[in-house]
């Protein structure tokens, strides 16, 4: 066999050994991209990652208002005041709130219908948590406590500001009862602010224009007279002072600021403590001038009525308020000593 004749007998073999496809062959249908992963499931109750706090304002006022429809109506006496206590101030880390927690309305009072109840000074954070210092209260026709302002500062400068509030309770035939107090936030509750204890202010200003608001306040010259033939009590107060604020948190009141107030409220030195025009002014600005306590507790019992005088109801002198209030404030050390 010749040699090309066993080349072209080998083609032909491996040729017919192939598989045949058909002229017309479809070509492969493509294949599908694979569906989209759907998301997950998102928990309707929970707030988004990213989602800013909700108003710590918003759900506190809610509340302490839907407490006071409850008890109040057209016509309730206690409905003004306790309105009052619905207040918040927002703050760099969050909010101070002052609002009532509860309330209800009490038949059985003696003295007539009145409403028991609890408020509460409120610090809520960035992150929702709120701490809360609560007390209660009576609010009754002739007794109907109230808040008149609040002012928020930081004092410490701990980056959170303090919370200074201020009260007053009206009282229908006896004395108003001011009431202030400094709120602060230790250790995440709130708490009384140690460096205003006993200052009680009745507001909250800034006297010498230093950018920090200072405490301006009647004690200790504020008490209640009770020497009425009627037994009503009424309120004593003496010249307004200040508690100065310092720089490190603390309160002065005693350094030259306070001193200068003073001298707005008590000009002059006077010896005789008010002579016959002695008033709770008078005598409290006589010791605050460094009159003896001797000397001024002489001029009281000279020139004005005692208790049992005016309780008899024909005094013989002139009735300068309740003398066994004005001689306690005659003998104890004024909070600062005035110079010429």
């Amino acid at each position: 066999m010749s040699l090309l004749r066993l080349s072209l007998s080998l083609s032909l073999a491996v040729a017919s050994c192939r598989p045949s496809l058909p002229a017309s062959a479809p070509s492969p249908a493509p294949v599908p991209p694979p569906a989209p992963t759907a998301p997950p499931a998102v928990d309707a109750g929970s707030p988004a990652v990213d989602a800013p706090p909700a108003d710590p304002c918003a759900s506190l006022l809610a509340r302490h208002r839907a407490v006071i429809a409850r008890v109040s109506g057209d016509s309730s006496p206690w409905a003004e005041p306790l309105a009052t206590f619905g207040r918040c101030l927002p703050t760099p880390g969050g909010a101070w709130a002052v609002v009532v927690d509860d309330a209800v309305i009490d038949a059985s009072e003696s003295q007539g219908t009145s409403v028991q109840g609890h408020w509460s000074v409120v610090h809520v954070g960035a992150d929702g948590r709120a701490a809360r210092l609560t007390r209660s209260d009576q609010w009754i026709s002739h007794y109907l406590p109230g808040i008149v302002g609040a002012v928020v500062h930081d004092y410490d400068r701990d980056g959170e500001p303090e919370l200074v509030l201020l009260g007053r309770a009206s009282v229908s035939e006896g004395a108003d009862r001011p009431s202030g107090e400094v709120f602060t936030l230790r250790d995440g509750a709130v708490a009384p602010y140690a460096h205003a204890a006993g200052i009680e202010p009745d507001e909250a200003r800034d006297v010498d224009g230093d950018g920090r608001p200072d405490l301006v306040t009647r004690t200790p010259y504020r008490a209640n007279g009770d020497d009425s033939p009627s037994d009503f009590t009424y309120l004593m107060e003496g010249p307004s002072l200040v508690a100065h604020s310092l720089a490190d948190g603390t309160f002065s009141r005693s350094d030259e600021v306070a001193a200068r107030f003073a001298r707005e409220q008590c000009p002059r030195r006077d010896e005789t403590a008010g002579g016959a025009e002695v008033s709770a002014t008078s005598v409290a600005c006589a010791r605050l001038w460094g009159v003896p306590a001797a000397t001024v507790a002489r001029v009281i019992r000279a020139s004005c009525a005692s208790p049992a005088e005016n309780e008899s109801g024909s005094p013989r002198r002139r009735h300068c308020g309740d003398t066994r209030v004005l001689l306690r404030w005659a003998a104890a050390t004024p909070p600062l000593t005035l110079r010429q």
